[in-house]
């Protein structure tokens, strides 16, 4: 077994629950993926789920809101299965945000851990612009150039557990770094 595959197999013996938090364009989903492909965690992607609860969505408040409240039972019961997830979707822009989904993933008996993907707005709007001109569907409705801007203007500040990495770095810099930090959580302490 190679060291990734150790990694995997090591990360998924307990739940794990890992929030990607960013701006829209800072490679939430790119990550997630990635990690999803090398560790066997479930992605629960709020934006998937408000696509499926609501088909002519707008993207509102309410169908976020609802979307929301689908992303907490769903790791829950990602949880309760004895499973980890990622959770992509949203850029956890609101503290409580963060604090719901995490609160119900500890009560439900997993470890939790955030990673801020840090990225300067420019960057994030680059890559919304880019995604938006070529064939690539997000799932989010409201994706497009002026989102990014938009969220950092409300973006809150995260609490000090959260993981900073700089979204700027390599998408295969990032997923090693986040590599790192789950497998740490898997390694016990001697």
């Amino acid at each position: 077994m190679d060291s990734h595959s150790d990694q995997a197999a090591r990360i998924t013996q307990r739940p794990v629950v890992l929030l990607l938090a960013g701006l829209p364009g800072a490679g939430k989903s790119t990550l997630a993926t990635a990690l999803a492909s090398r560790t066997g965690l479930r992605i629960v992607d709020r934006d998937r789920l408000r696509a499926e609860l609501f088909p002519e969505g707008t993207a509102s408040m309410v169908e976020k809101a609802a979307a929301l409240s689908a992303v907490v039972e769903a790791v829950r019961a990602a949880c309760r299965e004895g499973q980890g997830a990622i959770v992509d979707g949203m850029p956890f822009s609101r503290r409580s945000d963060l604090d719901r989904v995490a609160t119900a993933a500890k009560e439900a008996g997993a470890e939790v851990v955030a990673v801020h993907l840090t990225c300067a707005v420019d960057l994030a709007e680059a890559r919304l612009a880019n995604a938006t001109a070529g064939e690539s569907r997000h799932a989010a409705p409201d994706r497009r150039p002026g989102l990014a801007a938009e969220v950092a203007a409300r973006f809150e500040p995260l609490p000090e557990w959260v993981v900073r990495l700089d979204a700027s770095d390599p998408p295969e810099r990032l997923l090693e770094q986040t590599l790192a930090i789950l497998t740490q959580l898997a390694t016990p302490v001697e």
